[in-house]
C-alpha cells in the first residue's frame, strides 16, 4: 500500500515520471493538474489571483484521489510546505517525492517530512528506478 505525491517544477516531466512510477508499482495514477477546477487550467496572467475556493476544491480533489485507492501515485506541480502539511493531515502514510532540476523550488522537501528529493538528471527509466528503490527502502 502506497500513497505517493510526486511534485516538481514544469521542466521535470512530473506527469510522465508519475505515470511510469505508478505503472512500475501497479498503482493507480492520477494527474493532479487534471483535478484543478476548469478556470485554473487556463494560463495565468500576472495579475491573476486564485480564489480560496478554487484552491480548496483542488485540495479536496487531491485528498479524494489519494484516499480513493490503496496504492496511488498523484502528480502535482511544486507544493509549498503548508500545502504538503494540509495533505498530510488528511492522508495517512503519505510520501512525497520531489523531482529536482536546475530550477528547484524555493520551498523544498525538508528532512522532517516523509519522502525524498530525487534529481531529475537522467533518462526516465533511471529516474523511475531510483524512486522505486527509495520507496522500497523507506
Amino acid at each position: 500500500m502506497a500513497r505517493i505525491v510526486i511534485t516538481g517544477p514544469p521542466d521535470a516531466a512530473v506527469a510522465l515520471t508519475g505515470a511510469a512510477v505508478a505503472a512500475r508499482l501497479r498503482a493507480r495514477y492520477v494527474d493532479g493538474g487534471e483535478l484543478r477546477p476548469r478556470a485554473r487550467r487556463r494560463p495565468r496572467r500576472r495579475d491573476d489571483v486564485a480564489s480560496r475556493s478554487d484552491i480548496e476544491v483542488w485540495f479536496d480533489a487531491l485528498r479524494a484521489a489519494l484516499l480513493g485507492a490503496p496504492s496511488v501515485v498523484v502528480t502535482s506541480g511544486v507544493l509549498t510546505r503548508p500545502a504538503r502539511d494540509v495533505l498530510r493531515r488528511h492522508v495517512d502514510d503519505l510520501v512525497f517525492v520531489e523531482l529536482v532540476t536546475g530550477h528547484s523550488p524555493a520551498d523544498p522537501l525538508m528532512q522532517d517530512e516523509a519522502g525524498f528529493r530525487v534529481a531529475d538528471d537522467a533518462d526516465l527509466p533511471s529516474v523511475v528506478e531510483r524512486i522505486v528503490e527509495l520507496l522500497a527502502g523507506r
